[in-house]
């Protein structure tokens, strides 16, 4: 499980994001990545998406499923969008300062496992919150659908306790 810091107000809270980082034993090969974003958040969402949506995302709002964005509601950002990068080096998880916590260590390739559970509730089209349900909850969620511990690396990540 890896964790970019986004931003916050100093000495007061921070916003993390959370996703999910599968690796080969050996080091070698692509290290694919699993995470959710925003659906209507232009540019990288990983990024602009929660802090946007930190001041301008109504939490008080119901959090419904096969959810269609209102592009005349500014509070709306869409719903999880799940993003599958073959390589992590390629993805937007890229980020100096990312800290990392082993889930497992194991021989099982979960390749299918993390990928059937991220487009799993990809499916649902589930109301993105910044508070959550958000990429923390989603990338808690999939490591815990594929039998992985539910821990992330230290740090606040808002909405990492929903279960989706």
């Amino acid at each position: 499980m890896g964790m970019r810091r986004l931003g916050g107000v100093p000495y007061i809270y921070t916003y993390s994001h959370l996703f999910v980082v599968a690796t080969h034993r050996g080091g070698t090969g692509a290290m694919p990545t699993y995470s959710a974003f925003p659906s209507n958040q232009a540019g990288d969402a990983g990024i602009l998406g929660p802090l946007f949506g930190a001041m301008q995302s109504d939490s008080s709002k119901s959090v419904d499923e096969g959810h269609v964005p209102d592009p005349q509601d500014s509070s709306d950002m869409g719903y999880l969008q799940f993003t599958f990068a073959a390589d992590y080096f390629a993805s937007y998880e890229v980020a100096p300062g990312n800290t990392f916590v082993t889930l497992r260590d194991t021989t099982q390739n979960l390749t299918a496992q993390l990928f059937s559970a991220a487009t799993a509730i990809d499916a649902r089209q589930i109301r993105y919150v910044a508070t959550g349900p958000n990429s923390n909850s989603f990338a808690m969620s999939v490591a815990a659908r594929a039998g992985l511990p539910a821990r992330h690396p230290a740090g606040s990540a808002p909405g990492s306790g929903m279960r989706l």
